[in-house]
């Protein structure tokens, strides 16, 4: 009698392996960590570097660099980018009630030292400056004016009373 061929168990087929995608998913997940991580470090870096002597930050000497070293926890420092346009001073929307007047331009929500180079351009003063401790828009937005925005004004009454954030939380 003949003898029964043996028996083999059938191979398994090899498991697909998807060309990698796990490892690959690993490899741009790491990737895109390690870009945050380092793009964080780099503006890090430059908000602390603080551009101190730098007339362009929005440095004027006396108070704002006394500001900026008694920055309280929490504080938020300056946004250079909200500016405004030198010509909304020297060249404001004429008044459509008296053409002798115009009105006065919105300051508010805007870096002072903008304010103060555009109320400069057009010969105006700002006569007085508060400090007012608020950390939502950052140190040295102006947050209110006096006379307000849209205010039918001449040349002669053209003198600002601003209130300024310090960028410190309130207390």
């Amino acid at each position: 009698m003949p003898m029964p061929a043996p028996v083999s168990a059938p191979t398994p087929a090899p498991a697909p392996s998807g060309g990698g995608s796990g490892r690959s998913t690993r490899i741009v997940v790491g990737a895109i960590a390690v870009a945050v991580l380092a793009i964080g470090g780099l503006l890090l870096a430059y908000n602390l570097n603080g551009d101190e002597n730098d007339p362009q930050a929005g440095g004027t000497g006396g108070s704002e660099t006394q500001q900026s070293e008694s920055a309280a926890p929490g504080h938020k420092g300056p946004d250079l980018t909200k500016t405004i346009d030198v010509k909304k001073c020297t060249q404001p929307s004429e008044s459509s009630e008296d053409p002798e007047k115009f009105e006065t331009p919105n300051f508010t929500y805007k870096n002072i030292q903008s304010v103060k180079d555009c109320v400069q351009a057009a010969g105006w003063k700002i006569m007085v400056e508060t400090p007012v401790d608020e950390s939502t828009y950052g140190e040295g937005t102006v947050l209110e004016q006096y006379p307000p925005a849209g205010q039918d004004i001449t040349d002669k009454d053209a003198e600002f009373t601003l209130k300024v954030s310090t960028g410190n939380p309130p207390q």
